[in-house]
């Protein structure tokens, strides 16, 4: 309503992106600008509404810190063109007759020019250059044609949208649009407004009534205080229940007359941008960054009620069954109500975490900072916490630092075996007896990962003391190294083998020293190939081992 009766203002082919913080580095190509090897093009729109009408191209520019003098980069010879289709719009609104846009021709290039009949100096908007024909796989002839024939069209619809009768015309829609939101908002906010007041009312029934003090006791009056006390314990939690459905209804019924307000508000809004001449520009803008805005938090609030209410009806049923009596019930009762609050809190917040962070990340905000004091408070949280809560926070720590996953084969205090099951709480091992090995998180401080990355072959021989030490070395590079280009080896060989020479010296013999490494969990099988071939290298070569 401010655009509408304030002055004026000249409407923009482009809208400038939010600030994000994030520095544009010189040498990628600006927001609204394509890169397709040594050509970049460039969107140029309707001065009108922002519908864009062609792309412009130009000569690549690697550097914008050191641009050639030669050449122009390709968004600003966009915007010089939106800029003079902005200055022919008064021509076109406020003359006796619509411009026109003429194709003529100066040294040898096709150039666009917009001519008024009440005005005696046109408007070169652009040259058609190779570039352009380039780009779009035509003559520049037949695109300047093209182009001429978008600009027209645009001209014409610039003046008949902006006429005073037209103008009137969506003036008044914009005005009923209005008129029929607030409508609306009164009857949607009025219908929240009750089931908001009867749900207080609700809640407040679920306070237990101030009860005075018991009437004197009688002889005999136990067991039937007994007796009453259970049924009326039974009938309150049934009650209990039943008033605490009720209440999620009436909150599910005002979430959604909520979420119905808003989207009616968006579309009317969307459509009276898209109407108004003066706002017409900014329409397009509403179907990207807001919408997305609008749609994320839907679906935030949609899967905390949806977990929320199946959390509530699965724990309900263990609640409220028709078994509970006493203590236990009373007990169980409130089990549930606290595991249920526990759950729910934590679903949550852990999905209003993502709908935040996804928030920031819409606008170019790092998170990880935030993870990083996120997974420092829960390690705080974590030392004060008992058995079950390290359990978890290690198990935590463990996915979120990539200790080990499922497949790898780890040792945890002297025990080895393949990770066959892993979550938050505890790790099963599979030796090389088949035996399960169940292993808490929180009882996990040293891993030794033999799968995680790269893995390496370590081979000692041992040969006799009378052997040349550098034809043996020489003989184990080469088995080595052929293992290496062997087809059937080569993928689990990504490193050329070491030879490290002499490792020890004794009387029975020399002892050398092989390092090979391989991928992930190969290092078992390549070891068991390179002895082979070691053996009857040796054999060939008549070395002995010691």
């Amino acid at each position: 309503m401010a655009s509408l009766l304030g002055p004026i203002q000249p409407g923009r082919a482009q809208l400038q992106t939010l600030p994000t913080g994030v520095i544009q580095d010189p040498r990628k190509p600006p927001v609204g600008v394509t890169r397709l090897g040594d050509l970049e093009s460039a969107r140029v729109s309707s001065p009108i509404d922002n519908r864009p009408l062609f792309a412009i191209a130009s000569p690549t520019v690697f550097n914008r810190e050191q641009i050639p003098e030669d050449r122009v980069p390709v968004e600003v010879r966009a915007r010089d063109v939106s800029r003079k289709l902005l200055q022919s719009l008064p021509r076109s609104l406020f003359g006796d007759e619509t411009a026109t846009v003429r194709v003529s021709s100066s040294d040898g290039r096709p150039i666009l020019t917009i001519v008024d009949p009440g005005n005696s100096s046109p408007i070169q908007l652009l040259a058609v250059t190779e570039e352009d024909a380039a780009y779009h796989g035509t003559s520049a002839d037949q695109l300047a044609w093209q182009w001429r024939e978008r600009l027209q069209q645009d001209l014409d619809r610039a003046r008949q949208v902006l006429s005073r009768e037209e103008l009137l015309q969506r003036a008044g829609e914009a005005a009923r649009i209005l008129l029929a939101l607030a409508a609306a908002s009164l009857a949607l906010g009025w219908l929240r407004h009750r089931l908001l007041r009867h749900n207080r009312a609700l809640i407040e029934a679920l306070q237990p009534p101030v009860e005075g003090p018991p009437p004197p006791r009688g002889p005999g009056a136990e067991a039937g205080e007994m007796l009453d006390l259970r049924s009326r314990f039974l009938r309150t939690v049934q009650q209990r229940f039943s008033l605490e459905r009720r209440i999620r209804t009436h909150g599910v019924l005002a979430w959604a007359l909520l979420w119905m307000l808003l989207g009616l508000w968006y579309a009317g809004l969307y459509r009276i941008l898209s109407r108004l001449p003066v706002l017409m520009g900014w329409s397009p803008y509403v179907l990207t960054t807001p919408l997305f805005l609008l749609l994320l938090w839907f679906g935030v609030s949609a899967a905390i009620r949806v977990g929320q209410s199946l959390v509530e009806r699965a724990l309900d049923g263990w609640a409220g069954s028709p078994g509970l009596a006493g203590d236990a019930g009373q007990r169980q009762a409130l089990r549930a109500r606290t595991i249920s609050g526990a759950l729910k809190g934590l679903l949550t917040v852990v999905l209003v975490i993502m709908g935040v962070l996804l928030t920031l990340g819409l606008f170019s905000v790092p998170t990880y900072s935030i993870l990083a004091g996120g997974a420092v408070i829960g390690l705080a949280v974590s030392l004060g916490s008992q058995n079950l809560v390290k359990d978890l926070v290690h198990g935590c720590l463990i996915l979120l630092e990539d200790q080990y996953a499922i497949g790898d084969i780890i040792e945890v205090g002297g025990r080895t075996g393949l990770v066959e099951n892993l979550n938050l709480r505890i790790t099963q091992l599979r030796n090389s007896q088949g035996h399960l090995i169940t292993v808490p998180n929180s009882l996990i401080n040293d891993v030794i990962n033999t799968t995680r990355d790269w893995a390496q072959v370590d081979l000692a021989i041992q040969v006799a003391g009378s052997s040349d030490p550098h034809r043996v070395m020489a003989v184990l590079w080469q088995v080595a190294e052929d293992l290496r280009h062997d087809p059937s080896w080569r993928q689990r060989l990504p490193h050329p083998p070491e030879v490290l020479g002499i490792e020890d010296l004794s009387p029975a013999g020399i002892t050398l020293r092989v390092w090979l490494k391989t991928t992930p969990m190969a290092q078992w099988s390549v070891a068991r190939e390179l002895r082979l071939r070691v053996q009857q290298a040796f054999t060939r070569e008549e070395i002995r081992l010691a």
